[in-house]
């Protein structure tokens, strides 16, 4: 990048001001960076508190809006499914049932 200045200052002077231009830059930069650093930091802390396996696991229920085509709850810790059934009633196929037991976690 070049910098034309009129009337022309001496060398001297003009890399002076580029030299305080550019820590002026460097220290707004890095002010206006705090308060994104500081958000992003709170949210990948957010992110894992809900992955982290500290909890004994939320157990959450799974059905089909107006029909009892999926019925079911799933246990999770962290981001593994630790236990679970699932019940499936398709029109093409017989009815299904998935088990999912803390010995053998997805």
């Amino acid at each position: 990048m070049s910098t034309a200045v009129w009337p022309s200052l001496p060398v001297e002077d003009l890399k002076r001001e580029e030299d305080a231009s550019t820590a002026r830059e460097l220290s707004w930069l890095l002010d206006s960076l705090q308060e994104t650093l500081a958000s992003l930091k709170s949210g990948l802390e957010d992110c894992y508190a809900l992955l982290a396996p500290i909890e004994p696991g939320s157990t959450l229920v799974m059905s089909s809006p107006r029909s009892e085509n999926v019925k079911g709850h799933v246990t999770r810790v962290g981001d593994a499914v630790v236990r679970g059934t699932i019940h499936l009633r398709l029109k093409t196929l017989p009815h299904i049932d998935l088990t999912v037991q803390p010995t053998n976690p997805l």
